[in-house]
């Protein structure tokens, strides 16, 4: 686990970075920021683009998403292969160096 990293991770904890699943299963993917340096957050920008293969980009499809923290911004998704997220909160969120589920 990295300090100060953002990654994407199929766990709270932000150990699996790998997951494997069967066709039509749902899963859980969260976007982590590990062991912040900064004393509080804001929010945060990213970019996603999943990659599946060709021909096969309608078999994808999500069931939700949530943003935590009463978070405000672009909750909009139009693209679920690849698109942009842009979120802020209400009041800081402590960085306290433990790990922080975006």
């Amino acid at each position: 686990m990295i300090e100060g990293g953002v990654g994407v991770y199929f766990d709270l904890q932000a150990d699996q970075v790998c997951q494997s699943v069967n066709i039509h299963t749902p899963f859980a993917a969260y976007i982590v920021i590990t062991r912040p340096s900064a004393a509080e957050l804001h929010g945060f920008e990213c970019r996603y683009r999943l990659v599946v293969p060709t021909g096969f980009e309608s078999m994808v499809f999500r069931i939700e998403m949530l943003f935590p923290h009463g978070s405000i911004g672009n909750h909009d998704i139009y693209d679920v292969l690849d698109d942009e997220l842009s979120v802020g909160w209400p009041a800081p969120v402590p960085g306290s160096g433990e790990n922080i589920v975006l």
